[in-house]
């Protein structure tokens, strides 16, 4: 199971990653808040503890918002 979970660390304003991005996991938010758009609109922000990006792993599909 090494290398499952990967511990990634952003500056603010740092893209997590971007709408149209090939799939690469799930994420799970410890600490902060991550807003997610689409194209211009924000879409709305998620605050920690949470997780996202699981639709296009379960799907496999790029992704639909940044």
């Amino acid at each position: 199971m090494a290398g499952l979970v990967v511990e990634r660390r952003l500056a603010d304003g740092e893209r997590v990653f971007d709408e149209g991005a090939p799939s690469d996991g799930l994420y799970v938010l410890e600490s902060g808040r991550v807003a997610i758009e689409r194209g211009p609109v924000r879409l709305g922000t998620l605050e920690a503890p949470t997780c996202f990006g699981e639709m296009s792993i379960l799907g496999d599909a790029p992704r639909s918002a940044s």
